[in-house]
């Protein structure tokens, strides 16, 4: 296990609503969307990068479901034509603290492989430091704000995104080839963050999901209540959007539990979301790379439902 496992938390779960709408209302129309897009992925400590396009800016990009919008790296964008705003009082933060230095973003056009939107809002930030850590360029991310209009499907083997289009009960319009799924987990949602129960060492709990954790957390509080339930493998760092070091315990459990589906040999990180701290968010950790690489997997934000094949 080297530290790269647990890089995770490029944005907080709680990216504020009140920071986008401070541009006022997004057209956010698709002006090109097929019924089924599959588009190759890599991996980089643990995070999917793509290559998409943003205002002309062709790149390297995120694919993190834990950032609530669009997001451009500052550096790769000098040069372009985009519309900014100051963010009203709420700003982002990352996964140790509050990210500065940040705008807003307008009428941005994404082109990724054979999708268009037009009228999208985002941030701007710089993220070298990200870029540093991951070890390669990034133009920007990817967020939930576009994600939440497909039903994603995740497939780490053949290293491939799908996102099917849905239709007006928010179903896909093609079915997957993949036949029956294992299971279907339903799910609540905290902010963009998709949360439901698990079981791990006898306990339930409720794990929110963000394709961004390049390892799984379990907040602090469970530390002691786990004492003899899990492995000790290395302390070691987390870096986030916020530039600040977060240091935590990384452990292995024998096995987490989703409905009827085992996920064993599971590792987990002890640490907390600064800002939020785990003992008052209404879940326990966060799942993300490892969980996600398991199994393929769906989500679909608008019907709240997990699926696993």
């Amino acid at each position: 296990m080297t530290d790269h496992i647990l890089k995770a938390l490029l944005f907080s779960v709680f990216l504020a609503n009140a920071a986008l709408a401070a541009h006022g209302p997004a057209r956010n129309q698709p002006q090109a969307v097929p019924i089924a897009t599959t588009v190759p992925f890599t991996v980089a400590e643990n995070i999917i990068v793509v290559e998409a396009e943003i205002n002309g800016v062709f790149g390297n990009y995120l694919v993190d479901t834990g950032a609530q919008a669009v997001t451009l790296n500052r550096p790769h964008f000098e040069s372009s034509d985009i519309k900014t705003a100051v963010l009203g009082h709420a700003m982002p933060s990352g996964a140790n603290g509050i990210v500065h230095d940040v705008q807003g973003a307008t009428d941005l056009k994404l082109t990724w492989g054979e999708i268009q939107i037009d009228g999208l809002h985002g941030l701007v930030m710089d993220l070298s430091h990200l870029e540093t850590s991951i070890g390669v360029p990034i133009a920007g991310v990817i967020g939930y704000n576009v994600l939440e209009r497909f039903q994603i499907h995740f497939d780490y083997a053949a290293g491939e995104l799908t996102l099917y289009s849905l239709d007006e009960n928010s179903l896909p319009l093609l079915k997957s080839d993949l036949g029956n799924p294992s299971q279907i987990t339903k799910f609540d949602m905290l902010g963009h963050i998709p949360v439901f129960p698990v079981e791990i060492a006898g306990y339930e709990m409720r794990m929110g999901l963000d394709s961004g954790a390049g390892g799984a957390m379990l907040f602090t509080k469970w530390r002691e209540k786990l004492e003899g339930k899990y492995e000790f493998i290395e302390r070691t760092q987390l870096n986030g959007a916020d530039k600040n070091v977060q240091m935590g315990d990384v452990v292995r459990i024998d096995n987490m539990r989703v409905q009827n589906i085992d996920y064993p040999d599971m590792t987990f990180r002890f640490n907390d979301i600064a800002g939020h701290g785990g003992n008052t968010m209404p879940m326990d950790g966060l799942l993300g790379y490892e969980f996600l690489k398991s199994r393929p997997t769906s989500i679909n934000f608008r019907r709240r439902e997990l699926t696993v094949w």
